[in-house]
Order: C-alpha cells, then sequence, then structure tokens
C-alpha cells in the first residue's frame, strides 16, 4: 500500500466497484490517496474504515490530518 499527498483536492471517489470495474486509486482524505492491490473487497473495506477514522482524528482535532498521521492511521488497521 502506497500513501501519497496530492497537490490538489480529489472531485469524485475513484474507489468505486462498477462491476468488474475497480479503480485501485483512492481518497482518504482531502489531500491523501493510497493505492491498493489485492481482493476488491479488502481493499474496500480498509478504505471505508480508513476515510472513518481519519475523518473522526479531524473532528477531534479540529485540523486536517497529516501525511504521517494517515500513514500511521492505515499501519494500525492493517496490522
Amino acid at each position: 500500500m502506497i500513501v501519497k499527498k496530492t497537490r490538489e483536492t480529489f472531485q469524485n471517489n475513484p474507489a468505486t466497484y462498477h462491476g468488474k470495474k475497480y479503480e485501485k486509486i483512492a481518497t482518504i482524505a482531502d489531500s491523501v490517496a493510497i493505492t491498493t492491490a489485492g481482493l476488491v473487497s479488502d481493499a474496500q473495506l480498509l478504505t471505508k474504515v480508513a476515510r472513518a477514522e481519519i475523518k473522526l482524528k479531524e473532528v477531534q482535532t479540529g485540523r486536517k490530518i497529516t501525511v504521517k498521521e494517515a500513514v500511521n492511521t492505515l499501519a494500525g488497521l492493517s496490522y
């Protein structure tokens, strides 16, 4: 899994499953995206839980999450 800081905010959510097509890049925060490999259902679940955890952290702290915090959150979820 690769976490990448993006320069612009993603306008759409590319981590969706349409039939047999699944985009491998998913946004988990305004300026953070991840790439996934493996089973679609596992990738969708990890993306969904990561977004929820990051959103919760942003609400609790009142600020945007940093890339380092996003990486630590994903590491904790996947361990």
